[in-house]
């Protein structure tokens, strides 16, 4: 036995060591201006694909008032229709080269993904240019798209994990615009038109800063560079807007329990959460860390409590997530109607056993060193690599953060995540959210004041 400990330490050093080093061979990065515009190219010498990132300092954020989704509706409908090509012609010629293109629209910015192979770069992204300069959301397309996109929102009800996390954004971050969803909601998608999405195109492309994010052999720069500047005709200026208001928040007050009813469920939902903000964003290293000792895995105190010893879940996890101007914690699981009361009850009673210090020095040991090792895998696809470089330009943080990840975590101890785990998961700090049927109501009062909620209200 302390043959086979002995190997899978050694394995798990080396596994780290290794792992580590494919960080510092991500190292070679290079910087461009391409007409005002500042571009990070990452060389992947060896392979024939390419990976572009368009990045926009502005998100839903600026949806107009009532018209949330716009920006989400602008970047993903410029493939619906141009004064040249209908959809039909469009989505087979982009196809035909095997290309990937999307877009992501969060509150504070957002991006807009091309990929392919690098023989058919030219022609995908002189496509995708044409896209950015010739959209205009035929009428016929748009109303298709906003039936279906509604259909979607009403069918939700069918998909209670997507419906709860929808209702836990918007009573965590309630009185602040972050509380919308991006992609917008059944009240605003029939209120925008075709020429909403025209105007916040041209402001995207023409008032809005820009970065290009590039994962693809450097010998392509000339090229593509060619493209943004000829093609797209993309421009940056000293003057272009920069979305960099913050909005405030309240400090978090007592605990809350939400109810949000749905009819026909012997299931409840569960989140138990709060946002995060001021002095909460710093060391979010040690909150990861936090988060992950409650419910980072299989091997998680939540999880060992939770579904080991109790069988009260298939699955729980815990996360500390942070944006530009707030962050969120929670946890997140699920149970049975009649278990409901005890999977509180237990949950609480793991959150004050870690807060009082009794944390255990082999499981606190091993998930922190599974955290260390595993981390670098999440950048072993080159777009993950260029996603986490976008964030941390976005936030403002140096890219050596990567580097620094496994040195800071290192000095992390059993006290510095008892006292992290009572700054953020305190029990009488989190809003409960739950969702199942009203009949719960009366389980739930016995842990407080509850308020109920149609599921229809978060639609």
């Amino acid at each position: 036995m302390k043959v086979i400990k002995n190997i899978f330490l050694w394995g798990s050093l080396l596994l780290v060591t290794s792992s580590y080093a494919f960080i510092n061979d991500k190292d070679e990065l290079k910087k461009f201006n391409w007409n005002g515009i500042e571009v990070v190219w990452m060389d992947e010498p060896s392979l024939p694909a390419y990976d572009v990132v368009i990045y926009f300092a502005e998100g839903a954020l600026g949806d107009a008032e009532g018209k949330t989704g716009e920006t989400h509706l602008a970047l993903s409908l410029m493939g619906e229709g141009t004064r040249r090509y209908k959809r039909e012609e469009i989505v087979d010629n982009l196809e035909y080269f095997g290309s990937s293109y999307s877009a992501n629209v969060f509150h504070e910015y957002s991006t807009y993904r091309v990929s392919g192979l690098i023989k058919d770069l030219s022609p995908t992204m002189m496509k995708i240019c044409h896209l950015f300069n010739e959209a205009n959301f035929p009428e016929d397309e748009l109303k298709k798209d906003k039936k279906r996109m509604i259909s979607s929102l009403n069918q939700m009800i069918q998909d209670h994990s997507e419906l709860v996390n929808r209702a836990f954004r918007n009573l965590t971050l309630k009185h602040t615009p972050f509380s919308r969803p991006v992609t917008g909601d059944l009240s605003s998608l029939n209120r925008i038109t075709q020429h909403d999405l025209l105007d916040r195109l041209k402001f995207l492309k023409e008032k809005v800063k820009k970065k290009i994010y590039v994962n693809a052999p450097l010998k392509m720069t000339k090229e593509l560079e060619s493209i943004m500047v000829n093609n797209c005709r993309f421009v940056g200026n000293k003057n272009d807007f920069m979305r960099t208001t913050p909005e405030t928040f309240g400090k978090q007050g007592l605990k809350k329990i939400h109810l949000i009813t749905v009819p026909k469920s012997d299931k409840a939902e569960v989140r138990i959460g709060r946002v995060l903000n001021g002095d909460e964003l710093n060391f979010p290293e040690l909150s990861e860390l936090s988060a992950g000792y409650l419910g980072g895995g299989f091997t998680s105190k939540l999880m060992e409590e939770l579904r080991k010893k109790k069988g009260l879940v298939y699955s729980v996890s815990a996360y500390a997530a942070y944006q530009k101007y707030y962050g969120r914690a929670a946890i997140v699981t699920s149970t049975k109607d009649d278990q409901l009361e005890e999977l509180l009850a237990a949950i609480q009673r793991v959150i004050n056993e870690t807060e009082n210090g009794l944390i255990d020095d082999n499981d606190f040991n091993r998930i922190k060193n599974y955290m260390i090792g595993s981390y670098p895998f999440k950048f072993e696809k080159g777009s993950n690599y260029l996603d986490q470089l976008i964030f941390l330009d976005h936030i403002g943080k140096d890219y050596d953060q990567i580097k620094k990840y496994k040195g800071i975590m290192e000095k992390y101890t059993k006290l510095d995540v008892q006292r992290k785990i009572k700054e953020i998961f305190s029990w009488d700090n989190q809003l409960i959210i739950i969702l199942g049927e009203k009949k719960l109501l009366e389980k739930l009062e016995k842990f407080g004041k509850v308020e109920v909620h149609s599921f229809e209200k978060f639609l």
